[in-house]
């Protein structure tokens, strides 16, 4: 059973830090978040927010960050329905 739920940013560019991204998702707790590197894209990196096992706060952050811009950028993100192993 998966003990986590995984939120996933896109949008973001390498000037950009988990400090900004834990900015935009608001009150959540203190997850823990990966920025990892587009394949293909020197300049672009997506964030990996570890969640507790709470599928409805993904989901409500996932919405939160849609409606977001960062430095004029538009966020996208994404939960996850298939278990991250």
């Amino acid at each position: 059973m998966n003990t986590e739920s995984r939120l996933l940013v896109f949008g973001l560019d390498r000037r950009d830090s988990a400090a900004d991204v834990l900015l935009v998702l608001g009150r959540c707790g203190e997850p823990r978040l990966d920025l990892c590197d587009v394949p293909g894209a020197d300049d672009q990196v997506f964030a990996v927010v570890h969640l507790h096992p709470d599928p409805t706060l993904a989901r409500r952050l996932a919405q939160r960050v849609n409606d977001c811009r960062l430095h004029g950028r538009r966020l996208q993100a994404w939960v996850p329905a298939m278990p991250w192993n």
